[in-house]
C-alpha cells in the first residue's frame, strides 16, 4: 500500500515538474494595440513595418510573444487606458499621457511639423512652374520661440488628428483655428481639398500617404522646413495592467540588446529611415 502511495506521489510532481516547465519555456504573451501609420507601422507592410520588427525582436529576446492589434490611434488609446491591451505603440511621450501609461527607452524617431502647398506648382505645360498663390513660409526661426511664431500664424487654418500629441506649443495654441480629422489620410485629403491651410503630420507619413493615395500631387505638397520636433517613439504599458513595471523592464533590456548587436539600425537602414537611437 505505501509503495503504491510513493509512486502515485512521485507521478505526481513528475506532472508537476513537466508542467513547471513546460510553463518557463513558452514565452509570456502581451497584447499591444497600434495604428495604420506607414513607413513606421502597418497591416500590410512585410512584418508590419519598422516600429512592429524592433518591438517584436525586443520581446522575443526576453521570453515574450507580441500580439499586435491594428485600430484607429483614439481607439488604441482607450484600450491602453483601460487596460484591455498591454500597452501602445508607437507612442509619443506627454505629460498628459503619463497619468495612464509607463514610457520604454524609445527606439526611433519621427520627424514632425507643417505640410504644405508647396512653393511652385505645375501649370498647365509640365515644363513650366508657376507660383502658388500663397507661398506659405515661417514668419520667423519656430526653433527659437515657437510660441511666438504660432501666433504670427493665426490667420491659418490648421489640420490636425484625433488623440495625437503635437507639440506642448502647438496643443496649447488655443488660439488657432484646428480642423480634426479621424486619420492622417484625411488630414492630408483637407489640405488638398482646400478645407486647411497647414496640417501637423509626420513628414515620413505625409510622404508616404501621397505617393500611395495621391501620386498625381506629388509636386503639389511638402514639408515645411525646418521640422518643429523630432518625437522620440515609445511602447506606453498600460498603468492598468498588473505587471506592467515588469513589462517594461523587461522591454527596455530587450531593446538594449537589438541596441547593442547592431539590429536596430540594421532595421532602420532597411526601411530607410534614420534612426539616432
Amino acid at each position: 500500500m505505501k509503495t503504491k502511495w510513493l509512486a502515485a506521489l512521485a507521478v505526481a510532481l513528475l506532472i508537476v515538474m513537466f508542467g513547471s516547465a513546460l510553463s518557463l519555456a513558452q514565452p509570456k504573451k502581451i497584447t499591444l494595440a497600434t495604428l495604420e501609420w506607414e513607413p513606421y507601422i502597418g497591416s500590410r507592410m512585410p512584418r508590419n513595418g519598422l516600429t512592429a520588427e524592433i518591438v517584436v525582436e525586443a520581446f522575443k529576446r526576453v521570453g515574450y510573444s507580441v500580439d499586435i492589434n491594428f485600430h484607429s490611434w483614439s481607439e488604441a488609446l482607450k484600450l491602453g487606458e483601460s487596460g484591455q491591451v498591454e500597452g501602445i505603440f508607437p507612442a509619443y511621450r506627454s505629460q498628459s499621457r503619463e497619468a495612464d501609461f509607463v514610457f520604454s527607452e524609445p527606439f526611433a524617431e519621427s520627424p514632425l511639423g507643417f505640410y504644405k502647398k508647396s512653393a511652385a506648382v505645375a501649370g498647365p505645360n509640365i515644363s513650366q512652374l508657376k507660383r502658388a498663390e500663397e507661398n506659405i513660409e515661417f514668419p520667423e526661426d519656430p526653433r527659437i520661440d515657437q510660441a511666438a511664431v504660432l501666433r504670427m500664424m493665426k490667420q491659418y487654418k490648421f489640420g490636425v488628428v484625433k488623440g495625437y500629441v503635437n507639440t506642448p506649443e502647438f496643443d496649447e495654441a488655443t488660439y488657432l483655428e484646428k480642423v480634426v480629422a479621424a486619420s492622417d489620410e484625411e488630414n492630408l485629403r483637407n489640405l488638398i481639398n482646400g478645407v486647411v491651410d497647414l496640417i501637423f503630420i509626420d513628414r515620413y507619413v505625409a510622404k508616404n500617404i501621397i505617393v500611395k493615395k495621391f501620386p498625381w500631387h506629388l509636386q503639389d505638397y511638402e514639408f515645411m522646413h525646418p521640422a518643429l520636433d523630432n518625437k522620440p517613439l515609445y511602447v506606453g504599458f498600460s498603468k492598468k495592467v498588473a505587471g506592467h513595471s515588469k513589462m517594461l523592464e523587461d522591454f527596455n533590456r530587450g531593446l538594449r540588446l537589438v541596441r547593442d548587436d547592431g539590429l536596430l539600425n540594421r532595421l532602420a537602414n532597411k526601411y530607410g529611415l534614420k534612426s539616432r537611437f
